[in-house]
């Protein structure tokens, strides 16, 4: 009975839209659009994370700058709402779900019809979770763009779970409960899709980086799955950088959780005692990460400078020499394209689209927790390489610097973005 009462609330709702876009024919200045995602840049809305962060910019852009696109945000992860709600954050109205257990169908329906009235013409979800599919029922015939931007499929989980630390932060992991993962995600994917079939909705998926379309269709159980490319934008500096700082300087940007495995960073302080090694994050697992911390407290050359934000990032990044990366898994760090932008070489054992190998120095597939003597090394090779590499690391900064100008600038991810509203034809 309450899947039949559910299924007739969206048959409504997709009279609704069909009612207002069809019927009424309402003629627009500008789109709009719906980000779905977990996490807002906000203590209040779920946190700091990269996410969070790639929303927030997008949203100050399209709200502040743009002319032709305005933004809001369906935050999905439930909170303490008891009803659903819109509040405003940094520049962006976020559209709060209610509590699951409290008058499912009718908070739904008010959710509902507070999510119509922001006339939203394309939903973009971050990546794709379970927790999407409300919100994506909430506006049944709204064109879906999924933008991948982390699939991770078994092979993705097996390496995360080799990470000692990982597993304390996890509860654990064994084969099957990282299958239930998998396939969770896979499920809620193909439902998506099966059900925006059904209701004549139009789904695309753009990625942010050409070298996890086939993470993708492992993730998702999709063989043919195709994606146009929608590189993830970046603020750029309005003037060039040079190594202004004479001293020997690195830093670790973002957050200190163990898939990040910073102690790799902090093993380097200890061999490379000349260089300042500054460590820019928080992590959101001090039970287990301070002890961490602590066990390295002791290094004079390496430096923690907490949460790192505004001018206080750029002028992180006018001075280090490069930025280092020491994650078991990534797909595209915003991290990277924040040192290009600054005309600063990256150092990791990641390489997404070879943009590693191109604009920094690659130390291979570095797995599991990282401290043993054959990875250490690897890192310590390619890090004394970029240090002795005067002409060359420049050289290789300032090549990331013209790429990210030239494919990570707003105005080409907005361009791109229109082009796809104009091909479904929202207007």
């Amino acid at each position: 009975m309450k899947k039949l009462i559910f299924k007739t609330i969206i048959f409504l709702l997709a009279f609704f839209q069909i009612l207002e876009r069809v019927v009424l024919k309402k003629r627009k200045d500008a789109y709009k659009i719906g980000f779905l995602v977990d996490e807002f840049f906000h203590k209040e809305c779920c946190g700091f994370g990269g996410y969070g962060m790639t929303v927030k910019n997008l949203t100050d852009h399209f709200n502040l700058v743009s002319r032709k696109v305005h933004a809001d945000v369906f935050l999905t992860r439930i909170l303490n709402h008891v009803r659903p709600e819109i509040k405003r954050y940094h520049n962006a109205d976020v559209l709060f779900r209610p509590l699951a257990a409290s008058k499912y169908a009718i908070n739904f329906s008010k959710y509902a019809f507070l999510a119509l009235s922001r006339n939203i013409d394309l939903l973009v979800s971050i990546d794709w979770y379970h927790s999407y599919e409300y919100s994506c029922n909430a506006l049944p015939m709204t064109p879906l763009l999924i933008w991948i931007k982390d699939p991770r499929g078994l092979e993705e989980w097996e390496k995360i779970a080799a990470v000692p630390y990982e597993l304390e932060v996890s509860g654990g992991y064994n084969k099957q409960r990282l299958q239930e993962i998998v396939e969770k995600k896979k499920k809620s994917v193909q439902d998506v899709l099966k059900n925006s079939k059904r209701m004549g909705r139009k789904v695309l998926f753009v990625t942010q980086a050409n070298c996890l379309l086939e993470r993708a269709r492992r993730s998702y159980g999709l063989e043919d799955l195709q994606a146009i490319f929608l590189p993830n934008p970046i603020t750029l500096p309005t003037s060039d950088f040079e190594f202004i700082n004479t001293k020997p300087t690195v830093c670790l940007l973002g957050r200190l959780e163990p898939v990040k495995r910073p102690w790799i960073f902090f093993e380097l302080a200890k061999r490379f005692p000349h260089v300042d090694f500054l460590v820019a994050g928080i992590t959101h697992f001090k039970a287990i990460m301070a002890p961490v911390f602590e066990k390295y407290s002791n290094i004079t050359n390496l430096k923690f400078l907490g949460m790192v934000d505004g001018n206080e990032k750029i002028k992180l990044l006018r001075n280090v020499w490069a930025v280092v990366n020491t994650s078991v898994h990534e797909a595209l760090p915003v991290s990277f394209l924040e040192a290009f932008a600054y005309g600063k070489p990256v150092v990791s054992c990641q390489n997404p689209d070879d943009l590693t190998s191109r604009f920094g120095y690659y130390a291979g597939e570095v797995l599991g927790e990282g401290l043993d003597e054959k990875s250490l090394n690897a890192f310590e090779i390619v890090f004394q390489k970029m240090l002795d590499d005067s002409h060359g690391r420049q050289e290789r900064g300032q090549a990331g610097r013209a790429y990210v100008e030239r494919v990570n600038s707003y105005s080409n991810h907005e361009n791109i973005l229109l082009d796809i509203l104009e091909k479904i034809s929202l207007l």
